[in-house]
């Protein structure tokens, strides 16, 4: 999206209708789904990983899990999707390196 830049642009599903290629199109789709199928795998390994996690840790746990139930939702302009991803990716990344300090775990680097 911002390589072709259009990120700014409004979404708007049947009336704003871009023209790529069909090779773009579906790059497009499938770079979609992957960031689902990433969403998914992300709030899977949350609720795995909350098995073992206590309450000092719920308030980062559902921040992540609002975050990544923004990725499937459908935004107002495109760039609203990448930074959706983005930022759901930071608050992953935060929780697991709060939970590795807390805990103790050594950094792989």
């Amino acid at each position: 999206m911002l390589e072709d830049e259009y990120g700014g642009k409004f979404f708007r599903i049947g009336s704003v209708r871009l023209v790529v290629d069909a090779n773009r199109h579906h790059a497009l789709r499938r770079l979609k789904g992957q960031t689902i199928t990433t969403a998914n795998v992300m709030s899977d390994a949350i609720d795995d990983l909350s098995e073992f996690l206590g309450q000092p840790y719920q308030g980062a746990v559902q921040e992540v899990l609002d975050q990544l139930s923004k990725v499937g939702t459908i935004p107002e302009r495109y760039s609203e999707v990448i930074r959706a991803a983005r930022k759901a990716r930071d608050l992953y990344d935060g929780l697991l390196n709060h939970i590795g300090e807390t805990e103790g775990f050594e950094q792989t680097p």
